[in-house]
């Protein structure tokens, strides 16, 4: 039997349901399944819409020529090189955070065309939950705020405890710790001479643990003292700069 066009070979090429090729062409499922069972024949405008989807011409997707392998240029439209669907993969990929960014370009650079290393990143990522609007100070302190986080996605193992990674706002720890560094906290209380995450009425900071005050490396900024002990919460101990060796590109 001689199909009557190639709708559903060519979906069905690109993995692609009834359902979602429907979505992405804003017609109904019933219209996809009538045009591939051969029930209605798409309109002219469709079938451009179809050929820009499948990437394809409009003879070859109706099947009005017999081209058992048709070659590169009987494939692509003859404007555009990119599918809707391709078109659609750019829009999505444009729209994604950095960091998913960065997953999918090293899934892409990684793979070798096979679906053997479909399951295979090449590269192992540690996730780890990052506040990067909520700061915690290197000066006069800030709120932190647990409901705004994002994840990071490390090329290298964390060290071993890490929990989570804080941005350093001000200058007080310098010269240890710099204006926008990134730190990795340990959920571990911190002790004396340590330095810690910590909660001071209500003021997230970055200091060195003393005796009833909170110290800063930076001789310009007198110790905090901690009068008030009630209102004082030690997030965790910071284990260390989460540098750029831990990242592909800059984040």
């Amino acid at each position: 039997m001689v199909s009557i066009n190639r709708i559903k070979e060519l979906r069905e090429a690109l993995n692609i349901g009834q359902k979602k090729m429907a979505l992405d062409l804003h017609v109904t499922q019933p219209t996809v399944s009538n045009w591939e069972l051969g029930y209605k024949v798409p309109s002219s405008k469709s079938a451009a819409k179809l050929a820009d989807y499948f990437g394809v011409s409009i003879d070859y997707l109706l099947n009005r020529r017999a081209i058992s392998n048709p070659t590169p240029a009987e494939k692509q439209p003859l404007l555009d090189p990119y599918s809707l669907a391709e078109k659609q993969l750019i829009k999505t990929f444009r729209k994604a955070s950095k960091y998913a960014k960065k997953i999918a370009i090293l899934v892409l650079e990684t793979s070798d065309g096979t679906d053997a290393d479909d399951t295979k990143i090449g590269q192992r990522l540690y996730p780890i939950d990052y506040y990067p609007d909520y700061p915690v100070s290197a000066g006069h302190g800030n709120f932190i705020d647990e409901t705004q986080k994002e994840v990071l996605q490390l090329i290298k193992e964390p060290p071993r405890g890490a929990c989570l990674v804080n941005r350093i706002s001000g200058d007080s720890m310098e010269p240890k710790y710099k204006d926008g560094d990134k730190v990795f906290v340990s959920p571990d209380p911190a002790e004396r001479g340590q330095i810690a995450i910590c909660i001071y009425e209500s003021e997230a900071y970055i200091k060195k643990i003393g005796d009833h005050e909170l110290i800063s490396l930076n001789p310009a900024y007198p110790p905090i003292k901690v009068t008030n002990p009630e209102s004082f919460f030690c997030v965790g101990t910071v284990l260390g700069k989460c540098d750029q060796s831990y990242f592909e590109n800059d984040v």
